[in-house]
């Protein structure tokens, strides 16, 4: 009996590690900084209408939303934090997340302001972090964290 009771706890002591490390690892997603042309070949225009994308597009943003990407629920940071350095303008922005309702959550890049690739975060995620870096007119880097 003693041995069970043993056997039990050192399994629950490997799945509470487990789940621990897994909560702890993080999810780092660095967004293109381009889409080339024809990334948009896929789409399905209206019809009559035939889509074409003839040049690459740059990133302009970025972000979180909760439930399916086409629900569009934007999720509002937490803390946005702003500071000069190098003659670049680096932004932090900050989520907590939670999982309500059981939906999923995602994070955005965003192109031209109007086109969106989604990726979707860890469920294990608790909190999430973007990282953009702009230099004068351009946004150059943009980074999640999430863990």
């Amino acid at each position: 009996m003693r041995a069970l009771i043993l056997t039990i706890l050192a399994s629950l002591s490997a799945v509470t590690s487990a789940q621990h490390s897994a909560a702890q690892s993080a999810q780092i997603v660095i967004c293109p900084l381009l889409l080339p042309a024809g990334t948009a070949a896929e789409a399905k225009p209206m019809p009559g209408w035939k889509l074409f994308m003839p040049q690459e597009i740059r990133i302009t943003g970025g972000g979180l939303v909760t439930g399916e990407p086409d629900g569009q629920a934007y999720l509002k940071p937490l803390t946005v934090r702003t500071r000069k350095a190098d003659g670049k303008t680096i932004e932090v922005q900050s989520w907590e997340l939670g999982q309500p309702q059981g939906f999923p959550q995602w994070l955005y890049c965003e192109y031209g302001h109007g086109l969106q690739l989604f990726r979707r975060i860890d469920s294990h995620a608790a909190k999430c972090s973007m990282t953009g870096t702009w230099e004068p007119g351009a946004l150059n880097d943009l980074r999640f964290d999430c863990r």
